[in-house]
């Protein structure tokens, strides 16, 4: 402490308007030792006394800190989903953090290095990310070195114990869940396909069991993200039937961003056979390409896939099916019809 305009014959420290210690010569130097004082805020003023008036300080704030900050929250969450192609996570802590010690290279995600540390105004949240281009989704943790994190007070952050985040594309973690009937359906695993516009497509076949017999009313049903919410194409059902067979479905989309799914059902007039269809959306409705694929009574189709090639417009149908023994078949798409591509194969190809 100094004074001006003349010399002072004492100077106080006041703590809380306390005296705690007195100096009477310069320089005027004080330790205050703060260890018999609980945490809190404490007002400091110095007074200086001369020839029998008395002149005192303007007060300074000091703060009693002992805690070390105490991460409170992560978001995302563990194990939690961040959307986009950089990796992000937000740590809360119960304390400002001192801004002199943040910085990127105290913390990676399985050994990619945070890019950017910021701090909010306040000081108790730190924002990390890392600016990487990731394939998606992909499950990353993030680990925290000798950290060197403190508070305002010096205190040092404790360990920062791994965490995991997931990246996921955009719409995947801003739509809600796609539900189509009640609690009880049974639902073929969704196929999710994009478009090269971007927009997001998911099909799935909803199975309803009838009565006891054996029967089942099924339906494929694909919806488009608006950006707002899942909306159905054509009604969200393709050839809803009772039926006693069906098989797994296959969903891709053609070079104009039109989807396509192929799927196996009962013949409408055969109950021993069950066929492959092939769908395309039109633009306003699901349009059957060529009808039933089929080579004759008591086939069974068991399973469908389908394929696009470059360069042609038409798509390449490959079914399994059960006769006198097991075989697969492929087809493809030409005007109306299906004609053979190859033959039958027990092989995987």
């Amino acid at each position: 402490m100094s004074v001006s305009e003349g010399d002072a014959e004492r100077i106080e420290l006041l703590v809380d308007d306390a005296v705690v210690a007195t100096t009477d010569s310069a320089p005027h130097i004080f330790t205050w030792d703060s260890t018999g004082h609980s945490e809190g805020s404490y007002r400091l003023k110095a007074r200086a006394i001369s020839e029998g008036r008395t002149f005192t300080s303007a007060p300074r704030t000091v703060i009693v800190d002992r805690t070390a900050p105490l991460l409170v929250s992560r978001t995302p969450e563990d194990g939690g989903a961040v959307a986009g192609r950089d990796l992000r996570m937000t740590l809360s802590f119960s304390e400002p953090l001192h801004p002199a010690n943040v910085r990127p290279g105290l913390f990676a995600w399985d050994g990619l290095p945070a890019d950017s540390a910021h701090l909010s105004e306040d000081g108790h949240a730190l924002t990390l990310q890392a600016q990487a281009r990731l394939e998606l989704p992909s499950r990353y943790h993030l680990l925290a070195q000798d950290n060197g994190l403190t508070d305002l007070a010096g205190n040092r952050v404790g360990p920062i114990e791994t965490s995991s985040v997931w990246v996921v594309p955009t719409w995947t973690a801003s739509a809600p869940v796609l539900r189509i009937h009640a609690e009880d359906n049974n639902h073929w695993a969704p196929r999710i396909r994009a478009a090269s516009s971007g927009t997001a497509y998911v099909a799935l076949m909803d199975i309803t069991a009838v009565g006891m017999g054996g029967r089942s009313r099924t339906a494929l049903h694909v919806s488009h993200w608006d950006g707002t919410m899942w909306r159905p194409l054509g009604g969200g059902k393709i050839n809803e039937r009772e039926v006693f067979r069906y098989g797994s479905f296959s969903f891709v989309m053609d070079a104009s961003g039109a989807p396509l799914v192929s799927f196996s059902q009962d013949a409408v007039d055969d109950p021993t056979a069950a066929l492959a269809w092939v769908y395309r959306w039109q633009g306003a409705q699901w349009v059957s390409l060529g009808g039933a694929i089929h080579e004759g009574a008591s086939e069974v189709t068991i399973g469908t896939a389908l394929a696009m090639y470059e360069g042609t417009p038409n798509p390449t149908s490959v079914r399994s099916r059960l006769r006198s023994s097991p075989g697969r078949r492929a087809a493809t798409k030409e005007k109306t019809a299906w004609p053979q591509w190859c033959g039958p194969s027990s092989t995987m190809w």
